[in-house]
């Protein structure tokens, strides 16, 4: 006689594994787009008055060679951490960001620094401290 035609075997529905995780998009962090920005001239002049040893920070921005003609051209501390820090903008452009300052104030274990160039990043943002009037109608 005619075979019967076997019905087919559906494997079982649950899934094995962990679910996936959506990429790691996490709300809580506040100004990362200002972190990343490329810090401001007024700014970088702010930074250069904090209390920082410009050499180790000016090798980790910047090349030696770079470290030594500032030490030999600059004269006051002042100074000398201005230029490191005008020249870090000036060769790294855009690249030249709050985050990559604040990271390398946090490796020398300058965390004083590394949080006011935070506090300066997360201010440029949102303009004048929120302090006036939180309520600002030309929010993008």
């Amino acid at each position: 006689g005619p075979s019967q035609p076997t019905p087919p075997t559906n494997p079982p529905e649950h899934q094995t594994g962990p679910p996936l995780m959506p990429p790691s998009t996490n709300p809580t962090v506040h100004h990362v787009e200002a972190l990343d920005s490329q810090c401001s001239e007024e700014h970088v002049m702010e930074i250069a008055t904090f209390a920082f040893d410009w050499k180790v920070v000016g090798r980790r921005l910047l090349d030696r060679q770079t470290v030594e003609d500032i030490d030999r051209e600059g004269h006051s501390e002042q100074e000398k951490r201005d230029k490191m820090l005008d020249k870090w903008l000036e060769k790294k452009g855009s690249h030249a960001t709050y985050r990559e300052l604040m990271e390398v104030f946090r490796d020398v274990e300058n965390n004083q620094a590394a949080e006011d160039v935070e506090e300066l990043a997360s201010s440029t943002k949102e303009g004048p401290p929120p302090r006036t009037q939180a309520t600002n109608p030309t929010v993008h």
